[in-house]
């Protein structure tokens, strides 16, 4: 889901002025990222969780 979630962010807010090509470090960077976000939802019961 990580690498789905940073192609979109990238082809919605990327554009053509970057002064530098992705590297494989930024990659790892946003995929870190991604890992550490925290779903507030999760954390309630399973039987109070929306939808």
């Amino acid at each position: 889901m990580g690498f789905a979630d940073a192609a979109w962010v990238s082809l919605a807010h990327g554009n053509e002025r970057r002064q530098r090509a992705t590297t494989e470090d930024d990659v790892w960077e946003i995929l870190a990222q991604h890992a550490a976000l925290d779903d507030p939802l999760r954390h309630l019961p399973v039987g109070e969780r929306p939808g």
